[in-house]
């Protein structure tokens, strides 16, 4: 018999098929030896991580300590607008002004208790280990250093929704304006809360433009933050507001 017999032959013959309890008690002792890892462990594991590190260097910009009790706090609530003019409340946070900065004092995600937990973590942190990320990684803040004293700084919204939803957040900062607290176009003034408010508009690129609703006799505190975005027709559509819905005096 040469190779090509022998191949011939190979080929029309079929071995017979192991009997069940073989293949079953085969599998056990596979399994036993090799335990599958928990992969639902270590995927909620390495969220935790990533959302935890987001949120220091995003919020602890913003947590410079007060020496001083804050006179007042203010409950503002972050909302996203939809193409089809739909809103959903992203965030609700706690936040006063010292020194003209917007300090956070706490937040919560009304939808996800989860994220609530990842924001007390980072609302926690020691302000020096955010300071220490930003010169590290880079700052999320625009305009002007916020501890320049000639600066007010706004927390005006929610990072990039796709990546981080509201852990890591925006901050500007301007410089000091007699007459309209920040500098922009006057839009108008209205009431809000009780609080007589002037509306600046502040150009953010050729595609951006938010109006800051700052109250001079709250130390010049944003009581409504709305974000526009250009779309294609060339018109303005509100996609972002911070709004401030309570002003509550602390106890001293």
């Amino acid at each position: 018999m040469n190779d090509t017999d022998l191949d011939e032959l190979l080929d029309t013959w079929t071995a017979p098929a192991p009997p069940p309890l073989l293949r079953n008690r085969v599998r056990r002792e596979f399994q036993d030896r090799n335990p599958r890892p928990n992969r639902k462990r270590w995927v909620v594991v390495t969220l935790v991580a990533a959302a935890v590190l987001f949120a220091l260097i995003g919020s602890a910009v913003s947590q410079t300590p007060s020496p001083v009790p804050a006179p007042w706090t203010a409950d503002s609530e972050f909302v996203s607008y939809g193409p089809d003019g739909s809103s959903v409340i992203e965030m609700n946070a706690t936040s006063y002004a010292y020194a003209g900065i917007e300090v956070l004092l706490g937040r919560s995600d009304p939808r996800n208790p989860l994220a609530t937990a990842f924001y007390r973590v980072a609302d926690a942190a020691v302000p020096a280990v955010g300071r220490a990320m930003q010169r590290a990684l880079g700052t999320p803040s625009k305009g002007p250093r916020p501890d320049d004293v000639r600066a007010f700084g706004y927390v005006t919204g929610c990072g990039d929704h796709s990546l981080t939803g509201c852990l890591q957040l925006e901050h500007y900062y301007f410089l000091k304006r007699p007459d309209t607290c920040i500098g922009g176009s006057v839009a108008g003034t209205q009431t809000i809360l009780n609080h007589p408010t002037i509306g600046v508009l502040v150009q953010m690129g050729d595609s951006m433009r938010s109006t800051f609703w700052v109250a001079p006799d709250l130390g010049c505190f944003a009581l409504r933050i709305g974000t526009e975005k250009r779309q294609p027709d060339g018109a303005f559509h509100l996609v972002e507001e911070k709004r401030v819905v309570r002003i509550s005096t602390t106890a001293r």
